[in-house]
């Protein structure tokens, strides 16, 4: 049996044990749920697909993903400030909800940048092989569309750090066909990494699809751990190099990475070791540990501050004027 026919068939063991374990949880609640009987079947997705999806009824997004709503737009007289409005890419936690995507838009679109997100879908993380070519396909179309004087910023959340870890793991196998995204980095924010092992990411995984179902959560993530032991030459092969790339490859530009105090999905040495292997490559690298918090609500909880430090830091990166004033 090839390679090919061993991916398919692991595929259709992990469907199938979410499937029977799903029908049992389904016995203990009466309320109904969809099983997710497509991650089987799911072909690759293709960027434009994965970014044009609609956050409300009218159209917010153009064809390269880009937020456009007009409701939010500032009129910034400054011209120079209209043609090289810094560009933000925006890679949220896995199952982020239409709301929630649009507060972090917002906080970027009221500071008067341009917004393009990449939402992470579950098969990137349950078949990697399949989110690195998406990952390769996105940074080559954002490479296509860049300005050469266009500043950039990422920022990261939860599985959209792996999404993000992918993509660093394409500009460092493609150095220089990815010349000029490595030129306009200006930032990047990392927000409540996914740091430790398979288990947080089991974790993780399990709690963005069951978010307040706990029994089916928790029968998830043994079945998560159970497909990760199946495929694991297809799987954790390329989870460990993600994360060897993001320990060991960063962009070197001024860096924020947040993380929440008692978060199920990070292992707090495995935090430090981030940070401190960040700043061992001099980089400038600003961290915190936010308390009273939960993985990936910093802002829901804290938005006074948050949205403080996130400005803050933007004004301090970019390099365009009229610098943004908070109202806070």
């Amino acid at each position: 049996m090839g390679v090919t026919h061993f991916s398919v068939a692991f595929k259709n063991i992990f469907t199938i044990t979410i499937n029977i374990l799903c029908i049992v949880a389904e016995s203990i609640s009466s309320r109904t749920f969809i099983i997710m009987n497509s991650l089987a079947t799911s072909k690759s997705v293709r960027i434009l697909s994965m970014t044009t999806e609609k956050l409300t009824k009218s159209k917010l997004w153009n064809s390269y993903g880009e937020y456009t709503n007009k409701i939010n737009k500032r009129n910034i007289s400054n011209n120079y400030w209209q043609k090289h409005k810094p560009l933000v890419i925006y890679i949220p936690f896995l199952g982020a909800s239409k709301s929630a995507i649009s507060k972090y838009v917002d906080l970027y679109q009221n500071y008067g940048c341009r917004v393009i997100v990449h939402q992470p879908k579950t098969i990137d993380i349950v078949w990697p092989a399949t989110a690195l070519k998406n990952s390769y396909e996105f940074l080559v179309n954002i490479e296509k569309n860049l300005q050469q004087e266009e500043q950039v910023l990422v920022h990261a959340m939860s599985f959209g750090c792996f999404f993000y870890s992918l993509i660093l793991m394409n500009i460092s196998a493609h150095p220089q066909q990815f010349q000029t995204f490595v030129d306009n980095m200006r930032g990047q924010i990392i927000e409540s990494p996914v740091v430790g092992s398979l288990k947080e990411m089991a974790i993780g995984l399990a709690s963005s699809i069951y978010k307040e179902q706990i029994v089916r959560r928790n029968m998830l993530q043994m079945s998560c751990m159970l497909y990760f032991a199946l495929t694991k030459p297809f799987t954790v092969k390329y989870y460990n190099e993600a994360i060897h790339s993001f320990h060991t490859k960063p962009l070197k530009v001024a860096s924020i990475m947040y993380t929440t105090e008692n978060d199920p999905m990070a292992i707090p040495a495995e935090f430090d070791k981030l940070v401190e292997n960040w700043k061992r490559a001099r980089i400038d690298v600003s961290d915190k540990v936010w308390t009273e918090s939960e993985h990936a609500r910093i802002l829901k909880t804290h938005p006074r501050e948050y949205q403080e430090h996130i400005h803050k830091f933007l004004n301090r990166v970019l390099e365009i004027n009229p610098k943004f004033t908070s109202k806070f």
